[in-house]
């Protein structure tokens, strides 16, 4: 389709995220976290595969999942409050499912942005992995906060290639 061309190569958007003025990385040694959100236990095993088997990935030390919005949303605020002492966030990446019960990956992209930005806190890479690459779910995606959409099942190059981006391979 037409937005599958959105998976390949990250965007200038996410580059400018990711690297700070100096193109050193945004953030110090607490952004080495990602997060995998999806309401499929079957979808986060295979990330969990992809991550340890590929990347090389400590999954237990590096890794959360959570299985809807709302509770991704639960992971950020607890991390931020406790871990990072309400100055920092631990999750440089957050690998989110679209389309899931309680509260979708559109809204939980967005709260956590807004939560982020309320506290002046730098923003970690969210990237929507879905089913869904019609270019109406790629706009929403990209309009709700999330840099970059990944179509399932990833493309693995693409994913090692995000993750060299961001310093965790």
């Amino acid at each position: 389709g037409e937005g599958a061309d959105s998976s390949e190569a990250p965007s200038q958007l996410l580059q400018d995220l990711v690297l700070g003025e100096e193109g050193e990385p945004a953030s110090g040694p607490v952004s080495r976290k990602i997060l995998i959100v999806d309401d499929q236990f079957f979808n986060i095993q295979a990330l969990r595969t992809i991550l340890v088997q590929i990347a090389g990935i400590d999954f237990d030390e590096i890794c959360q999942s959570a299985s809807n919005g709302r509770e991704a949303l639960r992971v950020i605020q607890q991390n931020v409050d406790t871990v990072g002492q309400g100055e920092a966030c631990s999750y440089q990446l957050i690998l989110m499912d679209c389309n899931m019960p309680y509260m979708d990956g559109y809204e939980s992209c967005d709260r956590i942005r807004q939560f982020l930005y309320d506290r002046q806190l730098d923003q970690p890479a969210i990237v929507a992995v879905t089913g869904h690459t019609e270019k109406i779910y790629v706009e929403r995606a990209l309009n709700s906060g999330m840099n970059i959409v990944f179509s399932k099942p990833v493309h693995v190059p693409t994913l090692l290639n995000l993750l060299k981006q961001l310093e965790l391979k």
